[in-house]
């Protein structure tokens, strides 16, 4: 295995009582090297079995959040959460970068649970609107805003709670906008000062309703000139990638589903 990653498997020991997730945070041993993560659950049955896309194929099964930098505690609203069975498994696929010096991460991960006995009747959704190795298309050099879009659609009515992009050094701002059935549009957030090393969840003080058939396109910006001082080389054609001097797009949407049934 290359140095750049590592794959943990963490059995989680909840003393025979399987519990329902409230919320989760991951705190980094050593935030100069690590990356980000990249998790998925199996529950006792799934161990050892191919399972859907990040272990999310079963809508009750409860999500622990990953790391990237800047990243803070994530909680579900009120009433909602997903289930974490006793002897469940967390696959973890640890990304690092060198510094120049040797060090140990010792990361830790906190979970917080509904009291015992309690079962939030309503789950998240989510999509990500993500360019991949398949429809990138390399940033120029010497390009100060280089722009790049993907979309998804929301196929039921529901409530947004947040937005949350993730771009490399490079990543200069993202925008969301909403098509919606009507044939109107709207501008939805503005993020216009991506910071790499902020990388946060922008949540609605209030959730934001669209109706089934909303297209939401997340459009982002990339600075691969030499008037931004954390790009590694403006002289260079960028692929995709996961290390930092490659980049990355992804636009990540959650939402809540007015209609619960067949969340």
């Amino acid at each position: 295995m290359s140095w750049q990653y590592r794959d943990v498997a963490v059995k989680i020991d909840l003393d025979g009582k399987d519990r329902w997730i409230r919320g989760s945070e991951y705190i980094p041993g050593d935030r100069t090297v690590l990356h980000h993560t990249i998790n998925s659950l199996n529950f006792p049955e799934e161990v050892g079995k191919r399972i859907g896309a990040l272990g999310r194929n079963n809508p009750d099964k409860g999500s622990i959040t990953a790391y990237i930098p800047g990243g803070t505690a994530a909680f579900n609203p009120p009433n909602t959460g997903g289930l974490l069975k006793d002897g469940s498994v967390l696959n973890l696929n640890l990304h690092y970068t060198t510094n120049g010096r040797e060090t140990v991460d010792e990361s830790e991960i906190g979970l917080w649970f509904y009291p015992e006995g309690e079962i939030p009747t309503e789950r998240m959704s989510g999509r990500c609107a993500c360019i991949f190795p398949n429809t990138w298309t390399n940033i120029p050099s010497n390009d100060p805003a280089f722009e790049q879009t993907a979309t998804i659609t929301i196929g039921k009515d529901a409530n947004i709670y947040s937005y949350l992009p993730h771009m490399h050094f490079r990543g200069k701002y993202m925008r969301f906008f909403a098509d919606y059935p009507d044939g109107s549009s709207e501008e939805l957030i503005n993020i216009a000062q991506f910071n790499y090393a902020w990388q946060m969840s922008y949540t609605y003080a209030e959730p934001k309703f669209v109706p089934a058939g909303t297209k939401i396109t997340a459009v982002g910006a990339f600075d691969n000139s030499a008037q931004n001082p954390a790009n590694p080389d403006p002289e260079r054609t960028v692929p995709w990638g996961q290390q930092s001097w490659d980049e990355m797009f992804f636009g990540a949407v959650q939402w809540k589903n007015i209609d619960q049934g067949g969340n």
